[in-house]
């Protein structure tokens, strides 16, 4: 079950991965780093706890908008870098 597990974490953070990579509102040197950040692995969040990370930093509503396009079709969670 574990192999499993694992394997779908990584299919999660590749797609997650390409997901910033393809993403042209993101500035190239901001999905760079973002890239470079999730290469070891990520750990999971909430989206609503993304937000308000986001949210608490100083970043507008609008800004926070690019953690909706980041989690489409992932099930209520996204994920970052460890």
């Amino acid at each position: 079950m574990a192999v499993i597990g694992s394997i779908v974490l990584s299919g999660l953070t590749s797609g997650f991965a390409s997901s910033i990579e393809n993403d042209t509102a993101l500035d190239e040197e901001l999905r760079t780093e973002l890239v470079t950040a999730i290469k070891d692995g990520v750990d999971f969040s909430s989206v609503g706890d993304v937000e308000q990370q986001l949210l608490d930093a100083g970043l507008d509503a609008e800004s926070t908008a690019t953690v909706d396009r980041a989690r489409a079709g992932r099930g209520g969670a996204i994920g970052h870098g460890r």
